[in-house]
């Protein structure tokens, strides 16, 4: 790539997350194609995450002190966020594998955008920092909602006993 084309690809991709995040501001919803152009990078990243028990643990364990730390900000896309987190480590510790692996690289691609300081809306910005993080939390959960019906069902049957949010 050329210098020229370099900079139209990055002031290309700058007005795309602008528009991404002002339709955020505006409450509109991220259609399927700007959802996967946000996630596409999460997803190459988790597909290797997963691979290695000692870097999930990392991630889940910051992603869950970050949401208990915000869970005002979060609303009620705390509870669901809980819910990927009991998905994620009841996969890692292999008593639960009946979902796609795609679905795993979706849930993780969201957990990494949720601690990721790089997001379209910086965190750190009262009140609407959390705004895309809710957004896409949102979408992924609406993605792959048969999957965690189906898990919520898998965590019934299962009950309660031994069940946690922990690799041990």
């Amino acid at each position: 790539m050329t210098d020229t084309e370099d900079f139209e690809h990055e002031e290309n991709q700058k007005n795309y997350f602008k528009r991404i995040k002002d339709k955020i501001l505006k409450k509109k919803t991220l259609n399927e194609n700007e959802y996967e152009e946000v996630s596409k990078r999460y997803k190459q990243i988790a597909e290797n995450i997963i691979k290695n028990k000692d870097k999930v643990q990392a991630l889940l364990k910051e992603a869950m002190d970050k949401a208990k730390k915000n869970e005002g900000s979060l609303g009620e896309v705390f509870e669901k966020l809980q819910l990927l987190f009991e998905l994620s480590f009841a996969w890692v510790k292999g008593e639960y594998k009946e979902i796609p692996k795609s679905s795993i690289i979706t849930i993780f691609a969201t957990i990494l955008y949720f601690i990721s300081p790089f997001d379209v809306i910086p965190d750190f910005i009262t009140v609407l920092g959390f705004i895309d993080d809710v957004t896409v939390i949102g979408f992924a959960i609406n993605k792959i909602s048969e999957d965690l019906d189906k898990f919520k069902l898998w965590k019934e049957t299962k009950g309660a006993d031994g069940f946690g949010n922990s690799l041990d």
